[in-house]
């Protein structure tokens, strides 16, 4: 099961952004920042160029849906945590495009409560995402960049599910597309 690996997921990643944080520190590169309001959640974006057309970016997601209907309530939270690899055209008109990969750790928990159900359910999972990604750039300033980017993903998250006394382990797999708007600033 995935959850009893998840302290080797999440060394993974900071073996990742520490090899990141090296290789800045190493070759000439121009770090960043970036967010981005998106179709499923709002991201923080640590984005270092390494070359012109070529970088790397660490990231943080967070996703959280509410409801309430009278005898029944539910919430909803998802966190991603990883980084990517991006390829980029020349900028030609202020504009470029670019296409790399997201990696991220992905933690997500999830409640049910009715006042007409002898039991709550409670789940809590987590697994990795894989998101191959295209995206267009609009250079606002020469450091400031405005972008769209659509992604596909795919989900992999294992954990449990508690309704009452009875826990299950539970796995899924998902895919779909997510889109965003992005908005990058290098210093």
């Amino acid at each position: 099961m995935f959850s009893k690996n998840k302290g080797v997921v999440v060394k993974i990643i900071y073996l990742g952004f520490i090899s990141l944080l090296f290789c800045s520190s190493v070759f000439a590169v121009q770090p960043g920042i970036g967010v981005s309001i998106g179709s499923m959640e709002t991201t923080i974006y640590i984005p270092v160029k390494m070359s012109g057309t070529f970088w790397y970016e660490g990231h943080i997601s967070h996703f959280d849906r509410s409801s309430d209907n009278g005898p029944t309530s539910s919430d909803w939270k998802s966190t991603l945590i990883g980084f990517g690899f991006f390829k980029g055209t020349r900028k030609r008109n202020n504009l470029s495009a670019y296409y790399g990969v997201r990696v991220s750790y992905v933690l997500t928990k999830s409640s049910y409560n009715s006042s007409g159900s002898c039991c709550d359910t409670v789940s809590d999972s987590d697994g990795f995402q894989l998101a191959p990604t295209l995206g267009i750039e609009h250079y606002i300033l020469e450091n400031l960049i405005l972008g769209g980017e659509a992604d596909w993903m795919y989900q992999r998250i294992e954990g449990s599910h508690t309704s009452g006394p009875e826990k299950i382990d539970s796995k899924q797999k998902l895919n779909g597309t997510n889109t965003r708007i992005l908005l990058r600033y290098f210093f």
